[in-house]
């Protein structure tokens, strides 16, 4: 299979890069559920970027799992697209999170042919001032 969806929040400014690490042309493209399909394509080693841009989601969509975007990558064989495999894995430390697409274009079973970052920053909610008050600590 080579697209997957991927669930964005709602109301968020998200990174998007993609990189390649192939000597074979890669092709991104994301298919955003509004808005402008977005189509990159290059090829180079080390994390060799091929696109970037700033996707500002709407406050709702068609699903509750967050604003969808779907990602299909390709590889160019002989003057042709031809599918490649894709995964998807999710991280978050603290407030930043990551939505990491990766591929395999069938060649050495790497799995960083290309790679489609989304990264955001979720901001802490909003806390009272009665929550930090100094409350005296009992004698004793």
């Amino acid at each position: 299979m080579n697209s997957t969806v991927v669930y964005l929040p709602f109301s968020t400014a998200v990174a998007v890069r993609a990189v390649t690490n192939a000597s074979f042309t890669q092709q991104v493209v994301l298919d955003p559920e509004t808005g402008k399909q977005i189509t990159w394509s290059g090829s180079g080693e080390a994390d060799h970027q091929i696109g970037s841009t700033i996707l500002t989601t709407p406050g709702s969509g068609r699903s509750p799992r967050g604003f969808m975007v779907t990602v299909t990558v390709n590889t160019e064989i002989q003057g042709k697209w031809a599918p490649s495999s894709v995964a998807q894995g999710n991280c978050g430390v603290m407030y930043y999170q990551a939505t990491l697409v990766v591929s395999e274009d069938y060649v050495d079973q790497d799995w960083n042919d290309s790679v489609v970052f989304f990264t955001w920053w979720v901001p802490p909610s909003l806390r009272r001032v009665e929550d930090f008050a100094l409350t005296p600590k009992s004698a004793g």
